[in-house]
């Protein structure tokens, strides 16, 4: 189903999996948030370009969230592998989200932004998430998200689903455990 910002029709494109687009802005100013007392960095500024990444992880959660998934984890970690943006769950399947995030309105093609490096990182990562004894039934699909700021503003959103998808080897790995 097609889903953006206001609920409106659009971005639906037959044949790139692509579930929704937004046009809709929505004011989030990375450059002015407030750094986090707990995040680690003794209550210096941030990184600008992680706070915007945060922003956009927060967006994709919301846009998630409003198309009837569970947000399982965020930033979800082990070890030196890597980490997963966001993992949620719809019934029997878990999601693998990586999310993509551009100030510049460079982001034109979000899939083409994961290359073949980051997905095998991601399902490496997936891979290790999926091996608790509770999960391992489960199937699974990574999906990115890309969000859109100029101006300080949201501009656009665009999720693709089953973006990419594992070689068939490490898939029958990932889906059995």
């Amino acid at each position: 189903m097609d889903r953006t910002e206001n609920g409106n029709a659009g971005g639906l494109r037959a044949g790139n999996g692509t579930v929704g687009e937004s046009q809709t802005p929505r004011s989030v100013n990375p450059e002015r948030a407030e750094p986090d007392a707990g995040d680690g960095h003794g209550g210096k500024p941030r990184d600008p370009r992680r706070i915007l990444g945060s922003c956009a992880e927060d967006v994709a959660a919301g846009l998630l969230l409003e198309a009837g998934y569970t947000v399982l984890d965020r930033n979800w970690r082990y070890g030196m592998v890597g980490e997963l943006d966001i993992v949620c769950r719809r019934g029997d399947l878990l999601v693998f989200v990586e999310v993509r995030s551009s100030a510049t309105g460079y982001l034109r093609s979000p899939s083409l932004t994961v290359n073949g490096t980051k997905q095998a990182q991601v399902i490496r990562v997936a891979r290790c998430y999926m091996a608790r004894p509770w999960l391992r039934d489960l199937g699974c699909r990574f999906d990115v998200v890309a969000v859109e700021f100029r101006d300080g503003l949201l501009t656009r959103t665009e999720w693709i689903e089953d973006a990419f998808r594992p070689q068939s080897t490490v898939r029958a790995q990932i889906y059995q455990g």
